[in-house]
């Protein structure tokens, strides 16, 4: 079935950017208890749930894994929605839910047309059997009284 694909203009780009970015930012994971610090080759600063790959061989190999605390790291402020922001969200959600209950009539309608086609058919075979057997059966009627006359064929 192939995937269809709703049209996005840049300003619902831009939200699903937003929401997106939020949504990873709020998923940190309340378990983890400690952060690596790890070194690019290039001598950027990355941060990592799990231990460096890279240092055990390579720039830096034998150091000490350095690894700080989460409570330590910069907190990233998120300003709250405004309400125009709050009121395009819920405009992408109506019109996101109208789209989904659109593609559900469709599917439903192409259902029971599919449905009344299949019922179409099996009556059309039902009664092309029937025709069969009455046809065959007045043959056979006729054979018999012919037989039972005495007459040629």
């Amino acid at each position: 079935m192939p995937e269809h694909r709703i049209p996005v203009r840049r300003d619902d780009r831009h939200s699903l950017l937003f929401t997106t970015l939020a949504a990873a930012l709020l998923a940190l994971p309340a378990a983890a208890e400690e952060i690596f610090l790890c070194r690019a080759p290039e001598q950027t600063v990355l941060y990592s749930q799990f231990p460096c790959a890279g240092n055990a061989s390579g720039p830096g190999a034998g150091e000490a894994q350095e690894s700080v605390r989460l409570e330590a790291l910069p907190t990233l402020r998120v300003p709250p929605l405004s309400e125009a922001e709050r009121q395009r969200l819920a405009a992408l959600a109506r019109r996101a839910e109208q789209q989904q209950q659109r593609r559900s009539a469709r599917r439903a309608s192409h259902l029971r047309d599919a449905s009344r086609e299949r019922q179409r058919r099996l009556a059309e075979r039902k009664l092309k059997r029937m025709k069969a057997a009455v046809t065959k059966h007045l043959e056979e009627s006729a054979r018999r009284r012919r037989e039972t006359l005495g007459v040629p064929r």
